[in-house]
């Protein structure tokens, strides 16, 4: 197992700790919120034949959407209404999963721009 030392992973260490130690003493223990801070979250707008396409809240321009299937991941750019969606980056996707992930964006190219309008604004 590969160790992190990320700051945040640190901190969760940290605080996994704590909250052992306040469960053996009997003690409620409290929720640092601050843990949560830098977290994105990661709503799945659409799933789709085993599909799931996500829009990062804390992510970046220009419009893309992550999509998931069996732990695999591609990114695709969602365009705009006058350009078609486009592979940014496939992460660890079979090339052939690639493909329908992408027909799928674009059968659903207006529905996800709207969604990542609404999160980004």
């Amino acid at each position: 197992m590969v160790e992190s030392t990320s700051p945040l992973h640190r901190r969760l260490e940290r605080r996994e700790f704590t909250r052992q130690l306040a469960l053996k003493s009997g003690k409620k223990p409290e929720i640092d919120r601050k843990l949560f801070d830098n977290v994105p979250i990661m709503p799945t707008v659409l799933r789709k034949d085993g599909f799931d396409v996500m829009i990062y809240t804390q992510d970046h321009f220009p419009a893309h959407v992550h999509v998931w299937k069996a732990g695999k991941q591609i990114i695709i750019d969602l365009g705009s209404d006058q350009e078609a969606p486009s592979v940014r980056e496939n992460v660890s996707m079979s090339k052939a999963n690639g493909r329908r992930a992408l027909r799928i964006v674009e059968e659903n190219q207006s529905l996800l721009l709207d969604g990542w309008r609404q999160i980004h604004g």
